[in-house]
């Protein structure tokens, strides 16, 4: 792992119903540590934090994963994905209507972990 972040990092998590109408919640962060939670509490700041991240991420095993996950037998239940720009290459992982496997679980838990903790403080 680099000791710097990348300026073009972009992190992206998204998740709920598979139609929109149910809802959602969205997280994003850049490389400059700025984000958006967008559930309800609005913008969050890292304060260099997203260092921190990208590394536990990538301890995860969220680089290992295949790009999706699905199980067709279900037609209305939930989608999520992750998404991760560095260096010019985005990794992404989307998974609908079954549990993700346990590094994509880990790499959501992380981000949702750290943006509901940047809004309540």
């Amino acid at each position: 792992m680099s000791d710097r972040v990348p300026k073009d990092l972009f992190i992206f998590h998204g998740f709920g119903a598979c139609h929109a109408e149910w809802g959602r919640t969205q997280v994003s962060i850049d490389s400059n540590g700025k984000g958006l939670y967008e559930e309800g509490n609005g913008g969050l700041k890292l304060e260099d934090g997203q260092k921190g991240l990208l590394g536990d991420i990538e301890k995860s095993g969220f680089y290992n994963l295949n790009d999706s996950y699905h199980y067709p037998e279900v037609n209305d239940g939930g989608c999520e994905g992750i998404a991760i720009t560095r260096n010019n290459s985005t990794k992404s992982v989307g998974v609908s209507n079954m549990v993700g496997p346990q590094a994509y679980e880990r790499a959501a838990k992380i981000i949702i972990d750290m943006a509901e903790n940047k809004t309540r403080s």
